[in-house]
This record gives structure tokens, sequence and C-alpha cells, in this order.
């Protein structure tokens, strides 16, 4: 298992690349009239990308992946610095 310090498995470019294909390829299945569950596995793999990130790299790196600002650290009493 991997530990925080190590490299990543693959590169956030390649990933986000990749991302984006099967994006495409889920908007073109829909708009194509594919099969329903070919389109369905296409959308759940979607779906999947951003989740096993977070899994892998945790939830900052699964942001940057979907080129989401980084969270603001939380003051002393618990609001927005």
């Amino acid at each position: 298992m991997a530990t925080r310090d190590a490299e990543p498995l693959a590169s956030l470019t390649r990933t986000r690349v990749k991302l984006g294909v099967l994006i495409v390829l889920g908007v073109f299945s829909v708009v194509s009239g594919a099969a329903a569950w070919i389109t369905l596995t296409i959308i759940v793999c979607c779906l999947a990308v951003p989740a096993a990130v977070a899994v892998q790299d945790g939830a900052d790196a699964a942001r940057a992946l979907l080129l989401l600002p980084p969270r603001r650290p939380l003051g002393r009493d618990g609001r927005k610095a």
C-alpha cells in the first residue's frame, strides 16, 4: 500500500486526460443512442475515477483533478480565514 510520501501511481495530468476521454465517450454514447448498459458503464467509470484518486492520494488530489481550488484552512474559531 502506498504511503503519502510515495510517488503517485499516475500523473494527475494523464488521469485528467483519461477522465476527459471517458466524458467525451459518455456524451457520444448518449447522443448516438448506444445500448443502455454501455452508457451506464461509461458513466460509472467517469464517477469512479475521481473516487479512486481521492482514495489513493487524498481529497486534495481529487479536487486538483477536477480543477477545483484547494480548500481554505479554517481559523481558530472554525470559520474560514
